[in-house]
């Protein structure tokens, strides 16, 4: 039986920026912030909303389309390859799990 046939596991599509690169061209396109790309996103694009999901997904290193990254490079102006996790980096961390308020120990 293959990984997607097994019951309660998710194929994961897209590709993972590199949080390290995203911060570097963040500040050197002078935002300070991930809403403020966001916003940047949506006033180039002539949005309502600013896209702040798809901008933390991401951040936190989690796959994204290409053409969600290809958004985000275009509001920092860098070409969207200098963005992406190489395999050179490291794995991004596990989010640790937290504690349930008054979880018994």
């Amino acid at each position: 039986m293959g990984l997607w046939s097994v019951p309660g596991t998710q194929r994961r599509r897209g590709v993972q920026a590199s949080r390290l690169k995203l911060t570097r061209a963040l500040n050197e396109a002078g935002l300070a912030t991930q809403a403020s790309l966001a916003e940047r996103i949506a006033d180039l694009e002539g949005l309502d909303a600013a896209p702040r999901d798809m901008v933390n997904r991401a951040f936190r290193e989690q796959p994204v389309e290409v053409r969600s990254l290809d958004r985000i490079a275009n509001a920092l102006g860098v070409p969207a390859h200098t963005l992406y996790r190489t395999a050179d980096e490291p794995e991004p961390a596990a989010a640790a799990p937290q504690e349930r308020a008054g979880a018994r120990r």
